[in-house]
């Protein structure tokens, strides 16, 4: 991979980073909140395109054996053992936030399987089920991998897969299929994406841009996000953002270069943030409250991530999954 791929690829993942925070510290979906949800709704799909195309840049088809087994190695360290550890962390962040609050607890403390349930499932920690759904990805990954590399005719599986897929749960990894297509397509036929784009380059741009307007207006006011209209939009977006990256970066360089080493653990830790910091803010005007909720999770986690790497760099690389 290029250096000039791999900045890009860093910008955006720290991107979806920020979008994931702004989509769950909103304090309703009303008004301008609708239109935030639907942008920042972009992160999921943008992430798992990206891990796609990591994925099988890295793939060697030539020991195929080897290299399932050592990327599915690589992904117990760098996924299942962060999510055991930070689902514990919500896991006690929410006890404590309960008996504090002298409010009952969402599991039965005398049963020792509702504790190991709510605990191995997340409940505390809700969005690290895509922390889950990317180990999923790689057990059957090979399998969308030779499937796309066969024919640059493969890209009529995107379609294909959201057609048959757009009825399952959002945490469902086949749910993630058509996006998970294009990240493979984007690495196996980047020549077939680049000549696209060198041809439709400008056209495009303003093309993507637009699109997203209309989607934001199709969308505001929309409770329901459950339906196939919604579920066409999260596999298109990535292309959105595939269009505007082959242009420009969309961060300046000093915010990435600041918390490219720390997406992860601000990913893991934002929601747990969030539940301490809302009830600080309750008072204030929203739209002041939600600014400062975002920006005070971001720089709260960041710091927290230094210090944990600074003093505890042991720990820090088992957190982020040697990242």
């Amino acid at each position: 991979m290029n250096k000039e791929l791999s900045s890009k690829i860093t910008n955006a993942n720290v991107l979806f980073t920020i979008f994931i925070v702004c989509l769950h510290a909103r304090p309703s979906n009303l008004g301008v909140y609708h239109i935030v949800g639907t942008i920042a709704d972009a992160a999921v799909p943008n992430f798992f395109v990206i891990s796609s195309y990591l994925y099988f840049s890295s793939f060697c088809w030539e020991e195929t054996c080897k290299s399932y087994f050592s990327k599915m190695k690589k992904r117990i360290c760098s996924l299942l053992i962060p999510y055991l550890i930070f689902c514990a962390i919500g896991f006690l962040v929410i006890t404590v936030k309960h008996l504090f609050k002298h409010e009952q607890l969402p599991y039965d403390i005398y049963s020792f399987q509702s504790i190991i349930r709510y605990w191995i499932l997340g409940k505390g920690n809700p969005p690290l089920w895509y922390l889950t759904s990317l180990f999923e990805f790689v057990l059957f990954a090979p399998i969308i991998g030779y499937l796309v590399k066969l024919t640059k005719y493969s890209f009529f599986l995107i379609p294909l897969s959201a057609i048959a897929c757009n009825s399952l749960s959002y945490s469902n990894i086949l749910f993630w299929m058509p996006v998970l297509l294009l990240g493979a397509y984007c690495y196996y036929w980047e020549r077939v994406v680049s000549a696209f784009f060198l041809k439709f380059g400008n056209f495009l741009m303003v093309a993507v841009i637009m699109l997203l307007i209309l989607f934001c207006c199709y969308f505001y006011g929309l409770d329901n996000r459950n339906i196939w209209q919604y579920y066409v939009y999260r596999m298109i977006v990535p292309v959105i953002f595939i269009v505007v990256y082959s242009k420009i970066n969309i961060l300046p360089s000093s915010i990435v270069d600041n918390l490219k080493q720390y997406a992860l653990f601000i990913y893991c830790v934002h929601y747990i943030l969030l539940q301490l910091i809302s009830p600080i803010l309750k008072n204030i005007s929203p739209f002041i409250g939600y600014a400062f909720k975002v920006i005070a999770t971001i720089v709260i986690a960041y710091s927290i991530g230094a210090l944990l790497k600074i003093y505890f760099p042991r720990l820090w690389n088992i957190l982020v999954g040697g990242r």
